[in-house]
């Protein structure tokens, strides 16, 4: 078994029918299990937007995000229908 099953086995108690020691309250996340087991770890900038809802904060957060979302939708969609119907017009 390489280092990287056995870090990832954490994520697993019983791997093959034995316990994997340690377990996952010894990583705070994907990143530290991976480099536990040696390998290098690069971060790469994203979306801020793109959250992982872990928490009800998160869930809030993600919620009023949505809304924005869809809010603006609605005006950008509400826009093309007068648009369209401003040309149609003319006609």
């Amino acid at each position: 078994m390489t280092d990287l099953e056995r870090a990832v086995g954490a994520f697993h108690p019983e791997q093959n029918g034995q316990k994997v020691s340690g377990g996952l309250e010894q990583f705070p996340d994907d990143a530290a299990l991976v480099e536990s087991a040696g390998y290098c770890v690069t971060m790469i900038p994203g979306d801020p937007l793109n959250l992982k809802v872990t928490t009800r904060e998160d869930l809030l957060l993600a919620e009023a995000i949505l809304k924005r979302s869809v809010r603006r939708l609605s005006h950008q969609q509400s826009a093309i229908s007068r648009q369209r119907e401003m040309l149609m017009a003319d006609r």
